[in-house]
């Protein structure tokens, strides 16, 4: 169907507008990555697919470091310190949220994006939000540790707030990188960074056997992104400089992020900070474990939203904004195919994973990994559709889906652990994360994106595979080592509903990607 002349102009104005609409249409797969006028489709065509590559590459790696990493500390550190560890990590991932001004989105999408005033402004603007952290984070130390009843939070917390202080001081070649779709440098540094963080870690956790391991691993990491942002920064020396357009124009930009990312905090992290009042230290801990696995396809789709979609997108505005919405439609097709395809092999898998890896402290985590993909499909459909409206530059919305899922999800998990426990506390994120899509999809629709037949039809195709799957391989999640008779063959057909959907994965994708 042709697009509408209203839409179209609508949409070429939407970095100055960002209420604009378009119509969906039936583009190539690959007009996302190419100019309506074809001259320069090749370069960000090639670099958008070598990003998908990397992303896709550096995320198995790491995810394996991360895995095998975890696997060694629960073997050499008890489940009452990675309990702790997690309202750590938790406190501090919600002060960094809390205080996002969208710096470094700002710098992917802004057309100032490759200039050093610019630049130097936002990072003088980064470094005060890292010294505010310091301050609220030593501040929140010692009530941490009283009220969670854990005297050695206070000493942790002021540790973070240090941590906080020195990521403030991260040069902008991250969001310069991420802008230019230098991915291949980005996940190499995360790549080192990860590795020798988790080996500091482990190395340390078995001479110490306590939760500062866990910390001087933490700090590594830190310290090695610090020096290597500012070794990477080669187009000019990082300085601290207040241009007053370049602070309008964050701050109308971020404003917004600040208010979303605070309500993203309670909405995606608070899970851990209220099951530190409702369960037991040992409960916790586990339930990180589980945690780590159950949430590789969500961060899959975060981070090839956030390294590869987001900034292809925001150049798709800039140079040819007419055709976003078929695009947006058939990129979300592929990376939902792959999200699909992960969401089952993590569902049949983990209870194996667990049992053979880990020792008795830790087998809940067999079906808590697989619940936790309930609430996590629905907030990957999101994650694959809110970074369209910080393209469009409709910060807003993401604020509202934000509180709604905070609402709901904390009303809903609460209100199902009194009723069943754990179990219920799981299942009932999941109101949260279908509460906030719903808001996604009514915000695009707005701006002509329609997208909730898409997720409808992949949410359907995802119960099924994944039903189906665990219906079959029910006596191998009960006992693995009992298996027998019709135990083997039901294993054997859910290995076959892997490998049927893994090349049903493939084809859908490798079609998107070629089609006319």
């Amino acid at each position: 169907m042709p697009q509408s002349k209203d839409s179209t102009a609508k949409l070429q104005t939407s970095a100055e507008r960002p209420r604009g609409r378009c119509e969906a249409d039936a583009a190539p797969a690959l007009e996302l990555l190419e100019p309506a006028a074809g001259a320069k489709a090749r370069p960000l065509r090639d670099a958008a697919l070598r990003g998908s590559a990397w992303t896709a590459a550096s995320f198995v790696l790491l995810q394996a470091i991360r895995l095998v990493g975890n696997v060694a500390i629960a073997s050499l550190l008890s489940p009452a310190v990675l309990g702790v560890m997690v309202i750590v990590r938790v406190v501090a991932q919600g002060l960094e949220m809390c205080s996002d001004l969208g710096l470094s989105q700002n710098v992917v999408q802004h057309r100032r994006g490759d200039e050093a005033a610019f630049l130097n402004t936002a990072w003088t603007l980064q470094v005060m939000r890292g010294l505010v952290l310091f301050i609220v984070c030593a501040a929140l130390a010692w009530p941490a540790s009283v009220l969670y009843g854990q005297p050695q939070l206070f000493s942790l917390m002021l540790v973070v707030a240090f941590l906080a202080l020195l990521g403030g001081f991260y040069a902008t070649s991250l969001a310069t990188m991420l802008r230019r779709l230098e991915i291949a440098k980005l996940k190499l540094l995360e790549l080192t960074v990860t590795a020798a963080s988790m080996a500091v870690i482990i190395g340390l956790a078995v001479a110490w056997r306590t939760i500062w391991a866990l910390m001087a691993g933490w700090l590594v990491g830190v310290v090695l992104k610090l020096i290597f942002s500012h070794v990477l920064q080669r187009d000019f020396r990082q300085r601290p400089q207040w241009d007053r357009a370049a602070v309008n124009e964050l701050y109308s930009f971020g404003k917004w992020i600040f208010l979303s990312t605070l309500f993203a905090f309670v909405a995606t992290l608070a899970d851990r900070l209220i099951l530190g009042k409702l369960v037991t230290w040992n409960e916790l801990g586990v339930y990180s474990m589980a945690l780590a696995v159950a949430i590789l396809p969500l961060n899959a789709m975060k981070i090839l939203a956030a390294s590869v979609l987001y900034p292809v997108l925001a150049r798709k505005v800039r140079s040819d904004p007419g055709t976003l919405a078929a695009n947006v439609l058939r990129t979300r097709r592929i990376v939902l195919s792959a999200s699909l395809f992960v969401t089952l092999c993590v569902a049949l898998f983990s209870p194996m994973f667990f049992r053979s890896l880990y020792d008795e402290r830790y087998q809940e985590a067999t079906w808590i990994a697989p619940l936790l993909l309930v609430s996590f499909w629905f907030a990957m459909l999101q994650a694959s559709a809110d970074r369209v409206l910080l393209v469009l530059g409709r910060t807003r919305p993401l604020l509202l889906a934000n509180f709604v899922q905070f609402v709901a999800g904390t009303v809903g998990s609460i209100g199902a652990f009194l009723l069943a426990g754990l179990p219920g506390f799981i299942l009932g994120l999941a109101l949260g994360t279908l509460s906030s899509q719903i808001i996604i999809q009514q915000a695009l629709r707005q701006s002509g994106i329609r997208i909730v037949a898409q997720d409808a039809a992949f949410t359907a195709a995802c119960a099924a595979v994944c039903l189906t799957g665990l219906l079959l391989a029910a006596p191998y999640h009960v006992e693995p080592s009992e298996l027998a008779g019709m135990g083997v063959a039901r294993l054997a057909a859910a290995t076959a509903v892997v490998v049927g959907t893994g090349v049903w994965t493939f084809l859908r994708i490798r079609r998107d990607f070629t089609s006319p």
